[in-house]
């Protein structure tokens, strides 16, 4: 049975939510946590995700559901208090309800349900294993100090000796990348037939008027850390992201910033032809052979 928290969760588009109780700027929302967006830029890195129940910011890597994001705002901090603030909002606004009774549940989530819990488990528990030295010595060797590892919710498994790096956004799914440079698959993923297919990693760029577009996970950590907005793909095919950007009618513009052989500038080349035929202005990023997302941006 579903808790009054996750019944009350099911009933708010957490869009309708932000609208009426954040800044909106021309970007995103302005963030109740950092601030991003309140200056005289307009830039504000806050966006809700596509499915409407989630929201990440880009300038403080902080993502939340409506309690999370009612508690920012009010300053409330016991659930019984954000409990009752979101239902009097959803009171006073029921139009932006959600009418979950009249919608049928896919068979195929009601299935994946049990798998993402186990691989959200994964994810927090692997979090206090990321201070281990292995897990260090790699993420500095890709630049990425504990700090910066915190703000994305880096996690270290230890059985496979792997760093986990969840979605931007998502509470189960991560990609995880092995610390020995001997093995041979370097990266890893939950299980498409368990958990679903891949989700996009950093769909609230779209909140923005621009957005990067890189290949793997640490390079968009690595843009987003310079200030800008990035997706990754994360080694799927960029069908899924033109499909998305077309369905939301993206008015903003696309950087392609891909890997800097031979076969990351045709696939840049590719992605921005499609990109173009669906009317959205996308520039391929002019990059040397030892620079890739990262050093564009930075």
């Amino acid at each position: 049975m579903k808790s009054k928290y996750e019944e009350l969760k099911s009933l708010i588009d957490l869009e309708d939510f932000a609208e009426s109780e954040l800044d909106k700027t021309r970007t995103g929302y302005v963030c109740p946590h950092c601030g991003s967006g309140s200056k005289t830029e307009g830039t504000g890195a806050l966006g809700v995700m596509p499915d409407g129940r989630r929201y990440y910011c880009f300038a403080c890597k902080t993502s939340g559901d409506v309690f999370d994001l009612a508690g920012a705002v009010s300053g409330l901090e016991t659930p019984e208090e954000r409990y009752e603030y979101v239902s009097n909002w959803a009171d006073a606004h029921p139009d932006a309800r959600v009418n979950r009774a009249t919608v049928a549940v896919c068979p195929d989530e009601a299935a994946y349900r049990p798998h993402r819990e186990e691989e959200a488990d994964l994810v927090r528990r692997s979090r206090q294993h990321i201070g281990e030295p292995v897990a260090l010595a790699y993420l500095e060797s890709r630049g990425i100090v504990p700090e910066v590892a915190q703000r994305w919710r880096l996690g270290y498994d230890r059985d496979r000796r792997r760093i986990v790096i969840p979605f931007p956004g998502s509470d189960y799914y991560h990609i995880d990348r092995s610390v020995d440079p001997a093995e041979a698959r370097k990266y890893l993923k939950p299980p498409s037939d368990q958990v679903g297919g891949q989700p996009i990693w950093g769909p609230c760029a779209f909140s923005s008027d621009y957005f990067f577009v890189v290949e793997g996970p640490f390079d968009a950590m690595a843009v987003s850390e310079c200030g800008h907005p990035a997706v990754a793909l994360c080694g799927v095919a960029f069908g899924t992201l033109v499909a998305e950007l077309n369905r939301i009618s993206y008015d903003g513009t696309v950087i392609v910033c891909l890997d800097a052989d031979e076969t990351g500038r045709s696939n840049a080349r590719d992605l921005a032809s499609q990109l173009r035929k669906i009317g959205i202005r996308a520039h391929v990023a002019d990059i040397s052979s030892n620079e890739e997302g990262a050093g564009y941006a930075g």
